[in-house]
């Protein structure tokens, strides 16, 4: 994609958490890590396609 412009699929992530217990920069990680992995990994097998 780049930096054309087109129609995507999009979704938001989110995430709740107590503060207490777990750092925000270690959230913000697991959250580009889920992205990263639901970007680029490829589902057909999984979802029988």
């Amino acid at each position: 994609y780049g930096d054309s412009i087109a129609i995507r699929w999009m979704t938001y992530l989110c995430l709740s958490y107590d503060h207490r217990m777990v750092d925000g920069a270690d959230t913000a990680r697991f959250l580009q890590d889920l992205k990263y992995t639901l970007e680029t990994h490829d589902f057909s097998s999984e979802l029988g396609l």
